[in-house]
């Protein structure tokens, strides 16, 4: 399986650590495969001479932070399929059965299904799945809000110049220079059966309350809307304070492990903030994930800046003058959509 993921070069690139890539016998030893993003992998430039050392079949893919077969390792030792010995069940593709949500499932590598145990690729959710109800707000993405129970709106604000993104935009709206134009899906509905486990994220914040679990916090910006360029709204927004200037209420959780799948419906693109103390965003069952990170500076007059941030919100920044937001873009997992030949 782990030709899906990446691909070992011509070992002639490889100089003095070619012996650390050679195939060894697997008697004697007990395997619990790799994870090409896990800590214990060498730099894809590690030990290379005149190319990269391994290639990437999914181009999102960075290595950092995934515990796959680390995870599997963890469940033998704490016995947990020894606790599934009833279920009469065989996880296929490197697949294994242990407990999730103290229920026996099968773990599959990202993309495959545990309700085919993980024999075919995941594209449906579990019947009647939704997005938590409620009130909060999220980003839209390029292609629009993942279903139809989202109200939707926008805020287009103008900055002092200098804006920067980092990744490939995808949010919907614009990004220029001096402007940012961001659509928004607004949740506001009456609370379901669905809510948000241990997660380490933040949404808008809607209707003066966070959701159960959750901090709050805002942003507050400088901007510098003028006659030709002013600030403007339009349909259903976040909380906030939308005229000269911009203010977003947040609501941030920082508790979960951002390793253990959030199960949301996964069919459409959809686009989460990510926590300003995280350095990984949290996965999502049967998602890709992609970073966006976008820089606005602040207006500065005589006066100094109104912009300041408190409480629980997801920016970071060295100073008030310059905001750095992180975005996680998801969008559905299909391994049969790339080149995993390795060039064969």
């Amino acid at each position: 399986m782990h030709g899906l993921f990446f691909c070992l070069s011509h070992l002639s690139r490889v100089s003095d650590g070619k012996p650390w890539y050679s195939q060894n016998s697997p008697s004697g030893v007990r395997s619990y495969g790799y994870d090409f993003n896990s800590p214990m992998h060498y730099a894809s430039w590690g030990f290379s001479s005149g190319g990269p050392t391994f290639t990437k079949s999914f181009p999102e893919l960075t290595q950092a932070g995934t515990f796959f077969y680390l995870m599997k390792e963890v469940s033998d030792e704490h016995g947990c399929p020894g606790q599934c010995s009833e279920m009469n069940i065989t996880c296929e593709n490197e697949g294994y059965l242990t407990k999730v949500d103290n229920k026996c499932s099968c773990r599959c590598l990202p993309g495959l299904d545990p309700d085919t145990r993980c024999t075919t690729v995941l594209k449906a959710d579990p019947p009647g799945l939704e997005f938590p109800g409620g009130q909060w707000a999220i980003p839209a993405h390029s292609s629009g809000c993942p279903n139809g129970t989202f109200l939707t709106g926008s805020r287009t604000q103008q900055s002092v110049g200098g804006n920067r993104w980092h990744g490939q935009f995808v949010l919907q709206g614009d990004f220029t220079e001096n402007m940012f134009e961001q659509h928004f899906c607004v949740q506001d509905s009456a609370p379901n059966k669905f809510t948000w486990p241990g997660v380490n994220m933040c949404v808008h914040r809607r209707g003066g309350q966070c959701p159960e679990g959750f901090k709050e916090g805002y942003v507050q910006y400088d901007d510098q809307p003028t006659a030709d360029r002013p600030n403007t709204d339009s349909g259903d927004l976040p909380d906030g304070v939308f005229g000269q200037d911009t203010r977003f209420e947040f609501c941030c959780r920082n508790t979960g492990f951002p390793n253990e799948e959030l199960v949301l419906p996964s069919r459409q693109p959809f686009v989460l903030i990510k926590h300003r103390e995280r350095r990984e965003c949290h996965l999502v069952r049967g998602m890709h994930i992609e970073e966006l990170r976008l820089d606005i500076p602040n207006a500065a007059g005589e006066n100094g800046t109104i912009a300041q941030t408190g409480g629980d919100h997801p920016v970071s920044s060295s100073d008030s003058n310059l905001y750095h937001t992180r975005y996680c873009i998801y969008k559905p997992a299909m391994i049969g959509e790339f080149n995993t030949d390795c060039g064969r």
